[in-house]
């Protein structure tokens, strides 16, 4: 009975790994992709610094030509 449940249990075992390598590579790189991806408060962060630093460059800008 024993060798019975090992053998089944690596049947299901080599079922569930054919399955994870057939179906799984895409959905591991699909979640890969998104965990790389940035987040909307880091866009909206990044965005701020941007123009934080393009009107501190206008400011510069306009002190140099005595505006």
């Amino acid at each position: 009975m024993g060798f019975i449940g090992i053998f089944g249990g690596g049947a299901v075992l080599l079922v569930l790994g054919l399955l994870v390598v057939r179906f799984l590579p895409s959905e591991i790189a699909a979640f890969w992709r998104r965990q790389g991806a940035p987040t909307e408060s880091a866009l909206k962060r990044q965005s701020d610094e941007r123009l934080a630093e393009m009107e501190r460059n206008i400011a510069e800008r306009n002190a140099r030509q005595g505006r």
